[in-house]
């Protein structure tokens, strides 16, 4: 494929990456009563705990497994294995890491310190819908857009007829799992914020990670495609950050109204099966197996089987 083509794949499809997840955005904030209702919230953050948890473990972590495994299983299962296991812990701990920071910076700067345990720094239920919670989400959610853009850059590269119908099914599945992403970042800063304005250039923002990922994975597709193990360790940090977050982040947003109404507690917890529900469906939908690039001389590479995920 020339570079001229690649070049022009990468911007109709980085457009539309860009574009329609902030589209969706930008329609979810015409609701004013929607955006502002406290519900809406607690059903946001149960739904996509679900789907978090799900894209971290069956999703990100499964897949580095599956890619390392593609190469380097003639050579023993134990390197495929210790791959995974030193992504997540990396993942894990630099999140951890990045936690206490957090943590510890809010910790030092609240008024009323003597009021908190020391192990505050690491959790506080005041860090409900606080900037402090918003960050971790947005650091996670980064690694993850990243990932996913370079899988798309590579996928533009070895694909021959990106946009025929067939080869739409990784497109619509990238996009049906950004919106929801897209519309957790807008809805989080916005609970802090309260400006619309400022929580869609956010938005926008992380998906102009996405656009710039899939324009540099595509032109550096040979270069990456001899990096045999970079795509199952990439996936496996940010596995173990996702992991991370939506337990730690994610789950404390809903949890704690628990003891509130009965009847809001059970659209809380129906929220957080469909969110999982929805996630474990579309990673088993793989319409692009069917695809030209299945029948191409990448359809045996592990970097295909890393699109999986997606």
């Amino acid at each position: 494929m020339d570079n001229l083509t690649i070049l022009y794949n990468s911007l109709s499809i980085g457009a539309l990456v860009l574009f329609v997840p902030t589209l969706f955005c930008l329609i979810f904030s015409s609701f004013g009563k929607l955006v502002n209702n406290k519900l809406t919230s607690t059903l946001i953050y149960s739904f996509m705990a679900g789907m978090m948890i799900i894209m971290s473990t069956f999703g990100l972590m499964k897949e580095g497994f599956e890619s390392a495994d593609e190469h380097y299983h003639a050579q023993g299962d134990w390197i495929p294995i210790m791959i995974v296991i030193g992504g997540v812990t990396i993942g894990l701990f630099t999140t951890l890491l990045i936690r206490f920071l957090i943590g510890k910076h809010s910790h030092e700067m609240h008024h009323h310190h003597d009021l908190h345990n020391h192990s505050d720094i690491l959790y506080n239920i005041s860090d409900v819908e606080t900037k402090s919670s918003f960050w971790m989400v947005l650091i996670s959610l980064m690694g993850h857009k990243v990932i996913a853009g370079i899988s798309l850059g590579l996928f533009i590269t070895g694909a021959t007829g990106v946009f025929k119908f067939a080869n739409m099914g990784l497109i619509l599945i990238t996009l049906i799992h950004m919106i929801p992403e897209c519309i957790l970042l807008f809805h989080k800063y916005y609970s802090i914020s309260k400006s619309l304005w400022k929580s869609f250039l956010i938005t926008f923002s992380a998906q102009f990670v996405v656009f710039t990922f899939i324009l540099i994975s595509a032109f550096l597709f040979e270069y990456i495609q001899q990096a045999h193990w970079l795509m199952p360790i990439l996936f496996s940090i940010s596995g173990g950050s996702i992991l991370f977050v939506s337990v730690i982040d994610l789950v404390p947003e809903f949890i704690h109204n628990k003891n509130g109404s009965s009847k809001q507690w059970q659209w809380i917890l129906i929220a957080f099966c469909i969110g999982t529900i929805f996630n474990y469906g579309t990673y088993t939908w793989r319409p692009w197996r069917t695809s030209s690039w299945t029948r191409s001389r990448y359809c045996n590479h592990e970097l295909f089987r890393s699109l999986e995920w997606i």
